[in-house]
């Protein structure tokens, strides 16, 4: 079987990926534009997948069709397997359930709605302004709806298609999805698209369980773009003047900004941002010798924590990176870390060991008179025979349900009954999480009062 290429994707200036970046600190592209691009095996597997789903709904087939196939992106292999492809079925199904006229991996183009030039020249080669290519877009004629599903393949962060606005009751829409929405209205505009018809935004993470939407009228996200020219333009204009003209005013931290931003952990801004929560000082003697806590309190350091989290991560990888570069830092020094784990070959039934004739002749090949190389899942098996192997086990309910559902109905039925599922544990997530809060809770630790004490 062929393995299956896919090229790397030229990205707009003002993508649509970063635009929570770009839209909240308008220097940080021009800032980090001469700073290589770099590529995850993370990133790589989600473009694997993303295409086995648009294959899926093109080809009217269902993601287990492609377990087995062979994909190259960006350097990194992958091969699709069960667990990945029931995933990515998640989503295919999600799409199918959605009515009307269907669009896969949509180009959308909003640099026109944002006042930018549809392509800018780097390095001699024409580069989109503003775009992006939609996972899917929906024209529901009959109830006047636009949808624009964007697909996440990660597991680790949740992705929101909404956040509250800080110090505000408002929610305002992910600036990825917003763009996305709003270009996919005025792709289609010529199909009888108004101002009142409603546009559904959504993130679907299979992988995470999570699914998560935001609407808005068409005249609603026009009234938002237009409300984002301003600091579209501006990131426009520090781009082209590179990073020797940016100043720490043209710069401004925050959690969305600096999570992906390439300078994060190396930026004066975000390293002051951070610092300013830690009082200095004459300020520090001054304040309240508090024993604990109160819940304001508690929740003002947890809504900092995960910002703070990636800041250190981010430092660190930063300090290893220059340490090795050459650079001296003081009270800090480069060690070998903890060796890996010991394995074989990824294929162990095809790669081959050489061995002599005594080695053939001690794990019992019959006719051993010279040496010879053997695959090494064939020499282990002769060794030690079936203790080579793990214990024979069933897959995981999730692993079966695929194959059950559709080979054995009835079987799967039946087994239901059999199936058991632990509740789930309470977890402390952000208000954003669409999760409804568990009711009633009771007390279980004692509370501070107002002095802070218990």
């Amino acid at each position: 079987m062929s393995v299956i290429q896919i090229p790397a994707y030229t990205h707009a200036i003002l993508s649509p990926s970063k635009a929570a970046q770009w839209l909240n600190c308008m220097g940080s592209i021009g800032i980090t534009k001469e700073l290589p691009r770099t590529s995850s095996k993370y990133a790589a597997e989600g473009t694997v997948y993303h295409d086995v789903t648009r294959r899926a709904l093109i080809e009217g087939k269902d993601c287990d069709a492609y377990v087995g196939d062979k994909y190259e992106v960006e350097g990194f292999k992958f091969t699709v397997d069960d667990d990945n492809a029931e995933a990515a079925q998640r989503y295919v199904d999600e799409i199918r359930a959605i009515p009307g006229k269907r669009f896969i991996e949509v180009e959308l183009e909003y640099s026109h709605l944002l006042g930018l030039p549809k392509f800018i020249e780097v390095n001699g080669e024409q580069v989109p302004g503003g775009a992006g290519t939609g996972d899917f877009v929906g024209i529901d004629y009959e109830n006047r709806v636009v949808h624009s599903v964007d697909l996440k393949f990660g597991r680790g962060d949740i992705v929101y298609a909404s956040y509250v606005k800080p110090d505000t009751d408002t929610r305002e829409p992910n600036e990825q999805l917003a763009l996305y929405g709003a270009a996919a209205a005025a792709r289609f505009d010529l199909v009888g698209i108004t101002d009142d018809w409603l546009v559904k935004m959504a993130i679907s993470q299979p992988r995470a369980n999570h699914y998560d939407s935001h609407n808005m009228t068409v005249g609603e996200l026009k009234a938002w773009v237009a409300s984002k020219r301003a600091a579209a333009n501006r990131a426009y204009v520090l781009y082209t003047w590179g990073p020797e003209r940016i100043d720490l005013n043209d710069l401004k931290a925050g959690d969305k900004q600096c999570r992906w931003c390439p300078l994060s952990g190396n930026c004066k801004a975000q390293t002051n941002k951070i610092m300013d929560r830690f009082p200095k000082g004459h300020a520090a003697q001054a304040m309240p010798a508090l024993l604990t806590l109160d819940d304001t309190q508690l929740a003002e350091v947890l809504d900092s924590a995960d910002e703070i989290e990636r800041y250190l991560s981010a430092a660190r990888a930063n300090g290893l990176q220059r340490a090795l570069s050459g650079h001296t830092l003081p009270n800090w020094k480069v060690v070998t870390g903890r060796r890996g784990n010991r394995e074989l070959p990824d294929e162990p039934e095809t790669a081959r060991v050489e061995l002599s004739v005594e080695a053939m002749t001690q794990i019992g090949v019959e006719d051993a008179e010279e040496t010879g190389q053997i695959p090494i899942q064939d020499a282990i098996h002769f060794a030690i025979g079936e203790s080579a192997y793990k214990p024979r086990t069933l897959k995981t309910v999730k692993q079966l349900e695929g194959a059950l559902s559709k080979k054995a109905p009835l079987l799967w039925a039946a087994l239901q009954p059999h199936i058991t599922q632990s509740d789930g544990k309470p977890s402390l997530e952000r208000i954003e999480d669409s999760r409804p809060p568990i009711a009633n809770l009771t007390p279980e630790f004692p509370t501070p009062n107002a002095a802070g004490l218990l």
